[in-house]
């Protein structure tokens, strides 16, 4: 899979789409209209179809944030929402796809992809969590936001557990050789608890898994793979 880019207004249009279709903020409302969400929809739907869209998908999953400009130049980030559409453009691959593929580095495109959103997802998660506890404990305002994005990564987390497993059952031990290391390792892996040397920041959110997440995650793909058996 070679890595391609959208230009800008194609990389905004498609971010459009995405928050357009999500309703992912109250600020969205002077902009979606029937027939803006007629065209988002059309707009994501052809996408899918586009001969390149995993490569492009790869480059979504990689890209830490992602983030709409609005008419104001107001910034919206829509990160959560775009990640979980690339993750969708995935599964749907991984069925009608994925055999199809004949490269080794096609294949690890694809694993690197997922391993890094999870471990962006892990790292988002936790500084979320540390800076709560920290600083915004009695923050009502914050509070409601900090909610509303661990109910994201949550949805996001059990997503790419689910590909994840997907992936192994395809992969491992012949073409995905370091899958135990690379969910297990509590240096490198997904089990690692980044928070672990501070005992305050291990209690999850009420909403989310906070620096458990990576965890979480590693429990549920293998939890999908023994239901596989």
């Amino acid at each position: 899979i070679v890595c391609k880019k959208m230009d800008a207004n194609q990389h905004q249009s498609l971010l459009r789409a995405i928050a357009i279709s999500a309703a992912a903020s109250p600020v969205l409302v002077s902009i979606i209209t029937p027939l803006s969400r007629e065209e988002s929809f059309r707009t994501l739907e052809d996408f899918k179809k586009y001969s390149n869209r995993i490569p492009i998908t790869v480059t979504l999953l990689q890209t830490e944030c992602h983030s709409f400009q609005m008419s104001d130049g107001t910034s919206l980030d829509i990160t959560a929402s775009t990640k979980l559409y690339a993750l969708g453009i995935f599964e749907s691959f991984f069925k009608t796809g994925y055999a199809k593929l004949s490269g080794e580095q096609d294949r690890l495109a694809l694993r690197n992809a997922l391993m890094t959103a999870a471990k962006q997802l892990q790292h988002q998660q936790t500084q979320l969590h540390i800076n709560a506890t920290a600083n915004h404990a009695n923050n009502n305002d914050y509070t409601s936001v900090l909610s509303s994005i661990e109910n994201e990564g949550r949805i996001l987390a059990m997503k790419i557990a689910a590909l994840l497993a997907e992936l192994a059952i395809r992969e491992f031990p012949q073409r995905w050789p370091t899958f135990i290391s690379d969910l297990f390792s509590e240096q490198t892996g997904l089990w690692s608890n980044t928070a672990a040397s501070n005992p305050q920041n291990q209690q999850p959110p009420s909403d989310g898994y906070g620096p458990m997440i990576g965890i979480k995650m590693t429990l549920e793909c293998l939890k999908q793979i023994t239901e596989d058996c």
